[in-house]
């Protein structure tokens, strides 16, 4: 299977990619871009961060599922990822941020 290329959304193939992608971002994304970029709801937002110095988060899932989100949180988490080519500063962001990510990946 070719590797998923999370500078590019929509993120192809999905499944998996999507949760892979949604993952690294959130990984690699700081607080303030997820919460200024994204438009992560602040409380998710310090859900993710807890689970992030965990460092056990690969995918989605493994973020909402050890943060603890409720179904309804889960819910703003996928409705904001799926609907990312609305946003220009999130799709600005993932060519700027997650090619250099993808690429260092690749070479390593």
């Amino acid at each position: 299977m070719k590797e998923c290329n999370c500078a590019d959304f929509p993120f192809q193939p999905n499944p998996p990619c999507f949760s892979k992608c949604a993952g690294r971002i959130i990984t690699y994304a700081s607080p303030t871009d997820l919460l200024e970029i994204f438009e992560i709801p602040e409380s998710i937002v310090d859900k993710f961060y807890d689970v992030k110095l965990e460092g056990t988060a690969a995918s989605l899932e493994d973020y909402t599922d050890a943060g603890g989100l409720d179904a309804g949180e889960k819910g703003i988490i996928n409705d904001i990822f799926f609907n990312l080519s609305g946003n220009h500063k999130a799709i600005d962001w993932l060519k700027q941020h997650m090619k250099n990510r993808e690429l260092a990946t690749v070479s390593a």
